[in-house]
């Protein structure tokens, strides 16, 4: 038999499994919702799992192509209550939550205890849709785990959800991969994947589609069902995201007491289609809402070892990068962005260690005036959430450079192999800037080394009266750069640009 022949063969087998398996046959350990009594998905998927309880062991219970409600889907009047050690296989099944219920999609059956092994599966076209429309705005369904030991989300597609599509809190072992998003802006706060300490080993892999406000957040301080709490050992990779609303890709929060860290990020790639006005990654969360009166900012040792890795953004009309919460050991790596607000800002907030390696940053637009976002004007006026602590700069009036430092202990800043091109268009002869530091910023360890620094009218500004102790640029290179040093003259060690 040659090999063309095997793989046709080969073929035909797989589609005629896939397709009994559809149809409720095959593998007679999968409880097939479809071939039990019920006029309602519920009562069908209530029926199965019944069957399943009473029977020792894991339990698989399987939703195919044909539900039995319109156009085969799966209508949902009440979520779905998963136990302890229950497969969920959507063979391309769609869930979708009746028309103006505001409800659970999917959730564990024992949220006071917890629940351990829980596995959602889905494959060929399968897709929980919240429904989720403006009017009443809280209407449409997301899903919500809650205390659950060894959870995997994989291979469905999800969204229209109000808030949150996926809120996973209290969890450790979780795997997400290969999901795909489809909000459309129908509520205000679509995030996408939502991990809720307290975590710990999470993977989250192979992610892609529309969102409505940040994609991926790492967050041990706001708790739904629970307290929150910390969360250790966080890697995510392969992730093509557009947001419609313009929040980020990438968002921290930490707390005292509860603690973020071990985040690893690879392999990002971020649209838009509206230009994105808050900051594409958010190191931290500076708000501070009614239902978390308790919240105060951490430590830098309570929010650390943060590396974004291979991050591609096209364009961006806000700052890349803004530090939220203060940071230790953060770490930029191959981040290529053209963007008009900072590419790094630290906006009030301490940061220990701080390594921005082989990154590509092209500045647009026409700074100063872009370079403060109308949301980061209405966040510092207290018009977007209360903030846990005032700001004291007075940026809205002298605007950041694309690398900026301001009050607050700068320690152990490396910024090396990186490229800071300027292709906007200014009236202004200081700005833009590309790298600024306030005198309200105390700096103790700023290296730059084999950076290139392209068209800015400022290379590096640094405040009169600077609080500034081993700062090192011999290894920094200008082309087209009007004044390439705004310094103290204690600060000039080079003569020659």
């Amino acid at each position: 038999m040659n090999k063309l022949k095997k793989i046709i063969i080969i073929t035909y087998c797989a589609c005629i499994s896939f397709l009994s398996i559809a149809n409720g046959q095959g593998n007679p350990n999968v409880r097939w919702a479809s071939n039990y009594p019920g006029k309602t998905a519920n009562e069908k998927i209530s029926n199965a799992l019944k069957e399943a309880l009473a029977t020792p062991g894991n339990n698989v219970i399987g939703l195919g192509p044909q539900g039995p409600g319109e156009n085969g889907q799966w209508v949902l009047t009440e979520s779905i209550k998963l136990p302890s050690h229950t497969t969920l296989i959507l063979a391309g099944a769609h869930l979708k939550v009746e028309e103006g219920r505001k409800m659970l999609i999917l959730e564990n059956d024992d949220p006071v205890n917890g629940n351990t092994d829980i596995h959602v599966i889905g494959w060929g076209e399968a897709k929980l849709d919240g429904n989720a429309r403006r009017e009443p705005e809280r209407s449409g369904g997301s899903v919500h785990f809650y205390k659950v030991d060894n959870l995997t989300l994989k291979g469905f597609q999800i969204g229209r959800t109000s808030g949150w599509a996926l809120k996973l809190e209290d969890v450790r072992n979780l795997h997400v991969s290969d999901l795909h998003f489809f909000q459309g802006n129908e509520h205000p706060w679509q995030d996408g994947i939502h991990v809720v300490g307290p975590a710990h080993t999470v993977v989250i892999n192979n992610i892609t589609g529309t969102f409505g406000d940040d994609v991926i957040v790492v967050d041990g301080a706001m708790g739904s069902k629970g307290p929150g709490g910390p969360v250790r050992g966080v890697t995510v990779t392969n992730v093509v995201a557009t947001n419609i609303w313009g929040a980020a890709i990438l968002r921290t929060i930490a707390a005292k007491g509860k603690p973020v860290e071990g985040v690893y990020c690879n392999n990002m790639t971020f649209f838009t289609n509206a230009g994105g006005s808050d900051a594409a990654i958010k190191i931290g969360w500076d708000g501070k809402l009614e239902k978390f009166k308790d919240w105060t900012q951490p430590s830098p040792e309570e929010h650390k070892n943060i590396v974004i890795e291979n991050l591609y953004i096209p364009y961006w009309k806000g700052p890349v990068v803004t530090v939220q919460n203060s940071v230790k050991n953060l770490t930029l790596r191959n981040v290529t962005a053209t963007h008009e607000g900072s590419f790094f800002y630290n906006l009030e907030h301490e940061v220990d260690g701080l390594t921005i390696d082989n990154c590509h940053s092209t500045l647009v637009g026409n700074p100063p005036e872009t370079m403060v976002t109308e949301f980061f004007t209405a966040l510092v006026e207290k018009r977007v959430y209360p903030l846990s602590k005032d700001y004291r700069g007075t940026f809205l009036q002298d605007p950041p450079g694309t690398i900026a430092f301001d009050h607050e202990l700068i320690k152990d800043v490396t910024i090396s192999n990186t490229i800071l091109d300027f292709k906007g268009e200014t009236t202004s002869k200081e700005y833009p800037i590309a790298l600024r530091v306030y005198n309200t910023a105390k700096v103790d360890g700023l290296f730059l080394h084999n950076v290139k620094i392209n068209n800015y009218n400022t290379g590096i500004k640094i405040d009169p009266d600077p609080d500034i102790k081993d700062f090192d640029y011999s290894r920094t290179r200008f082309r087209g750069v009007a004044k390439p040093m705004d310094v103290p003259s204690e600060f000039v060690k080079q003569k020659q640009f």
